[in-house]
């Protein structure tokens, strides 16, 4: 794990503190989704569709190839519909 990802592995008590407010219940579902993701993943998804960050100024924050950044981003965004489907089909 790089210098910096581990200066955001303390923050993450943060990011597992936030209170998600005016958040439809089908919103919480996908959020509550994220949190099941790593740690790596979560980090990313979080800075480019929570926080707005390109993908270029995540790579630049975590100290990692911008290629890394968009495979962590594929790979959770996989794994999300996966859980997410799953859940859907259970609701129906």
């Amino acid at each position: 794990m790089l210098r910096t990802e581990r200066r955001l592995v303390g923050g993450d008590a943060e990011l597992a503190r936030l209170e998600w407010h005016d958040v439809p219940d089908g919103d919480r579902e996908l959020l509550d989704a994220v949190a099941g993701l790593s740690l790596q993943r979560r980090i990313v998804v979080v800075l480019r569709y929570g926080l707005g960050y390109t993908p270029t100024a995540i790579a630049e924050l975590l100290g990692i190839p911008a290629g890394t950044v968009n495979s962590r981003l594929a790979r959770a965004l996989e794994e999300l519909r996966a859980n997410y489907e799953v859940n859907d089909v259970d609701r129906a």
